[in-house]
C-alpha cells in the first residue's frame, strides 16, 4: 500500500513539507523557525488529506444541473481539512503570541541563550533565598 501512495506524484509534496518541517524542528535553535516548521509540517498534513480525497475524473460536491450526482468527490477530507486550516492557525497564533512574551521577559528566542538565562534566574532564586534565611 505504502509503495502505491509513493507511485502518485502529488503525495510527494506533502511528504517533502513534512520532512522540511521536522528537519527544521529538529536542526534549529531559534524558536520561531521552530514555529515557521510546525507552520509546514501543518501544511503539508493539510495537502496530504486533501489529496488523498481527490479522485481524477470527479469534481468538487457543488450541486448544479450539469454535473451528476456520481460524480462528486468524498466531501469529507475537504471539511476536515478546513477545519485543521483553523485549528492550525489558531495553534501558530497562540505559538507566536508566546514567543513575544519570551522575546519581552528573556530579550532572545535562542535556545541555549534560553537555558542560560534560566538557569541565571534560578541561581539568583537560590542567592535570594539563602539571603532570605539568614535574616
Amino acid at each position: 500500500m505504502f509503495r502505491e501512495a509513493l507511485s502518485v506524484p502529488y503525495y510527494y509534496l506533502p511528504l517533502f513539507l513534512v520532512a522540511i518541517g521536522i528537519y527544521g524542528i529538529v536542526s534549529q535553535k531559534n524558536l520561531f523557525k521552530q514555529l515557521v516548521s510546525l507552520g509546514l509540517i501543518d501544511t503539508g498534513v493539510n495537502i496530504f488529506i486533501i489529496s488523498l480525497g481527490y479522485i481524477q475524473g470527479m469534481e468538487a460536491p457543488i450541486y448544479s444541473a450539469v454535473t451528476p450526482v456520481a460524480k462528486f468527490v468524498d466531501p469529507l477530507p475537504q471539511a476536515l481539512v478546513l477545519t485543521a486550516i483553523v485549528i492550525g492557525v489558531g495553534i501558530l497564533g497562540l505559538g507566536a503570541a508566546l514567543l513575544i512574551k519570551v522575546h519581552e521577559r528573556y530579550g532572545t528566542l535562542e535556545l541555549d541563550e534560553l537555558r542560560i538565562a534560566k538557569e541565571r534566574q534560578s541561581q539568583q532564586e537560590i542567592t535570594d533565598d539563602e539571603g532570605d534565611v539568614g535574616a
